[in-house]
């Protein structure tokens, strides 16, 4: 296995850098037609494709994984929470009466509720259980991986102490 390390130039860096502010230009451009625009599925169509070239140019700039979550964010602040606050402010008030009982017993039947239902899940094995049935943890995992003619080759020794019957759950699964 070999690797080439060169060093970029300065003017590289630079020209790495008018790709993203292109395609924010180009963003910018598509949410002014977007805003222009009267038909209603047009302008949908637009706001989608400047959010996706928005999302596009933050990946082109370096390590652009955090610009891109950084769009998300803010495009699920811009279209899901801020609407959903607007909703909420607009609501008129609740008229006070005598809804805070039923309430109040409706939070105390959902909650005992839950917890009923999730606090039977621990329970220990009994004595006399087949010890198949319980899941051995392996002692050891050693790997190896070694690289021949552009293929890696891989093996794994797994060590754990074994009853008769029992299956090695980490051995079953098989992802290649």
């Amino acid at each position: 296995m070999t690797a080439e390390v060169e060093n970029v130039s300065e003017k590289a860096v630079g020209a790495a850098l008018v790709r993203p502010a292109l395609l924010i230009l180009l963003t910018l451009a598509i949410w002014v037609a977007a805003l222009m625009s009267e038909d209603g599925w047009r302008k949908s169509a637009l706001q989608i494709l400047g959010w996706t070239v928005l999302g596009w140019a933050a990946l082109t700039c370096l390590n652009g994984v955090p610009w891109f979550l950084g769009v998300v964010a803010v495009f699920i602040l811009v279209h899901v929470l801020i609407p959903a606050l607007r909703r909420l402010w607009t609501l008129p008030q609740k008229p006070e009466g005598d809804g805070g009982a039923a309430t109040a017993v409706a939070a105390l039947l959902v909650t005992g509720l839950t917890l009923w239902s999730f606090g039977n899940n621990a329970s220990a094995a009994a004595p006399g259980v087949n010890s198949a049935l319980r899941s051995p943890v392996p002692e050891s995992i050693a790997q190896q991986v070694r690289v021949q003619d552009q293929f890696a080759v891989a093996t794994a020794k797994v060590r754990w102490q074994a009853e008769k019957g029992q299956i090695c759950l980490c051995c079953l699964s098989r992802r290649c």
